[in-house]
């Protein structure tokens, strides 16, 4: 069997027998007559019917006639595909897939085949509507999704290794993880990754790398669906003979600069670094992170190594973000891609370049947050192991994930305060990773630590209540985050400003390992903890202290916080010696229970 990528203009002559793209014209009468002849009520039994393969012509023969939808007149009036191409690019494109370049979709959407492009309307009816849905949007993504699976399916089922193929198993999966139904999500992913490994094995694609965009969005989008919601599966990143990454648009030529610039950020070096384009930087970065993830994964599942050895994989992951860092053009960073100063309209004109750029910056910081998340080595790694770590890799790794998590939440509130709409499940992951960072140091007994702290976990949880109206995971670490806050309201055993003693939280660790895992757990981690019992059991008890190593100038640690709004742009704050002096003088010593 060859495994090729089929030229679609040949798809439906070569597989009459299983596309709905091919014209069987006494199946197309039979189904559209059964349908006409159906009362308005039988509306939702079609919906879930689990085997229909509507075999209708192109939507050129297709375009509605009447004001609204039914599972007989399911196709949309060609006006409205335009409507939701914009969704797709506004709401939808780079969060997290590359998978359609916006400026080509426009041309294609009424070629596209049946399967492909219900799959595509129901994704997008979750971000869009139109009077044509009438109310019945719900209904609408039932019957798109259930009528695509089937045929989507049953194809993928006999190995056709086609293109559109594996484009609808990737909305597919995101339709399904938006419904909770992460399984039946995950299995949609592994087709789509196996026929994409298919594909690759054939001698013809790997004995010269392809250049075709549409494929190479396809495969990197297959893998961006492995490091999001499956990293310990993930297969296609550094396969052998993968294409070449999609096309980037060029940065765009910024009328507004930085509004507060550091120049001794500047490294005479830079201009050296070829640039790969914003979105190959981005696809290096979540590269890495599905790696975290998968090593956290086999942390919390008791594998035991010490972190501070050349030799670990804390080490060799480190590695290679450095090496990432080196070969990221200066061109696609912060104090050259101004994204703060630039006006909304300015944003959504250039969004093509700047979704990926939210996504890479976000990536960049919460890697290294999440590697250096101070619960993972100052609880999980002191459970599993015998040593303690050295003082001053621990000073290290807390004060890297104080830095990079404080950057995560600042992203955050640039989105906010430009207007510009994210929904992207992956940066929510982010996110919420990096909240149970800020829930630590909330309590650090530094009152500028513990405020900053406070602040940034308010942004993020209110940006993870945003995203959980969609995505049904993070809807789950929205609330196990309120759980962790009643929890330590009723368990802290002494006062935040008592400089006398650290404050003390407990806390079930499995929380804290669900915040940093993409999977749903189900459980009802409310009732669980309101339940106590057995379970409670399970918690680990932080002592909030200071100074693994003495800080140069232990005065100022002491000094009363300045009053004052935070500037959001202020780039010193982040750099500067005012954070030197104030985070690298912070951590926390751990006593399990």
């Amino acid at each position: 069997m060859s495994a090729a990528v089929e030229d679609p203009s040949l798809g439906a002559s070569q597989h009459a027998s299983r596309s709905p793209t091919a014209s069987n014209h006494e199946t197309d009468q039979s189904f559209g007559n059964r349908h006409q002849s159906q009362d308005v009520n039988a509306w939702n039994i079609h919906a879930n019917s689990p085997r229909i393969h509507p075999q209708l012509p192109p939507i050129t023969a297709m375009l509605s006639e009447t004001s609204s939808w039914s599972p007989a007149n399911p196709e949309p009036p060609s006006d409205l595909l335009t409507d939701f191409v914009n969704a797709y690019r506004e709401k939808l494109y780079f969060q997290p897939l590359p998978l359609f370049d916006p400026k080509r979709l426009q041309l294609k959407i009424g070629t596209l085949p049946q399967y492909l492009r219900w799959s595509f309307l129901a994704l997008s009816l979750h971000y869009t509507s139109h009077n044509f849905y009438y109310g019945l949007e719900g209904k609408a993504i039932e019957y798109y999704t259930a009528s695509a699976r089937s045929v989507v399916v049953d194809m993928a089922a006999e190995g056709l290794v086609q293109l559109e193929v594996m484009q609808a198993l990737c909305l597919l999966a995101l339709c399904d993880h938006i419904s909770g139904k992460s399984s039946r999500a995950w299995m949609m992913i592994g087709m789509a990754a196996k026929l994409e490994s298919l594909r690759l094995s054939d001698s013809k694609v790997s004995g010269s790398r392809q250049s075709d965009d549409a494929i190479s969005r396809c495969h990197w989008s297959i893998a961006i669906l492995e490091s999001t919601f499956a990293p310990h599966c993930n297969t296609l990143f550094e396969v052998a003979h993968a294409p070449n990454y999609p096309k980037s648009v060029p940065r765009p030529t910024t009328l507004h600069g930085m509004k507060t610039y550091c120049a001794d950020l500047t490294d005479a070096y830079e201009a050296n670094v070829q640039d790969v384009g914003i979105v190959a930087t981005c696809l290096g970065y979540i590269s890495v992170w599905g790696s975290i993830i998968s090593y956290l994964r086999d942390i919390r599942n008791g594998a035991n190594e010490y972190p501070w050895l050349a030799t670990s994989r804390h080490n060799q992951l480190t590695v290679k973000l450095y090496e990432l860092e080196n070969i990221t053009s200066h061109r696609h960073l912060i104090r050259n891609a101004p994204f703060p100063d630039q006006p909304p309209s300015e944003l959504s004109e250039n969004r093509e370049y700047w979704a990926p750029w939210v996504l890479f910056q976000v990536m960049m910081h919460a890697t290294q947050a999440i590697l250096n998340n101070p619960f993972v080595q100052l609880v999980a790694l002191r459970r599993a192991g015998r040593n303690f770590q050295p003082r001053s890799f621990l000073q290290n790794t807390v004060d890297q994930a104080l830095f990079h998590a404080e950057w995560v939440s600042r992203l955050v509130r640039m989105c906010a305060d430009r207007q510009f709409e994210v929904n992207d499940p992956l940066v929510g992951q982010a996110v919420a990773g990096c909240v149970s960072i800020l829930w630590i140091f909330q309590f650090a007994r530094d009152r500028k630590v513990s405020e900053k702290a406070k602040e940034n976990l308010g942004i993020c949880e209110t940006f993870l209540e945003h995203l959980s109206r969609k995505w049904p995971h993070i809807a789950e670490k929205v609330e196990i985050l309120r759980t962790l806050s009643i929890k330590v309201k009723k368990k802290r055993q002494s006062p935040q400003d008592d400089e006398s003693s650290s404050a003390t939280i407990q806390f079930e660790p499995d929380m804290m390992w669900e915040l940093l895992d993409p999977a749903m757990s189900g459980r009802d981690w409310a009732g669980l903890c309101k339940a106590g019992g057995t379970y409670a059991a399970k918690s680990a008890t932080i002592k909030v202290a200071t100074k693994f190593i003495h800080p140069i100038n232990s005065d100022e640690d002491n000094a009363p916080m300045e009053n004052g709004a935070h500037n959001l742009f202020d780039l010193e704050d982040i750099y500067g010696e005012p954070f030197l002096d104030q985070f690298f003088s912070d951590s926390l010593l751990v006593n399990i229970s």
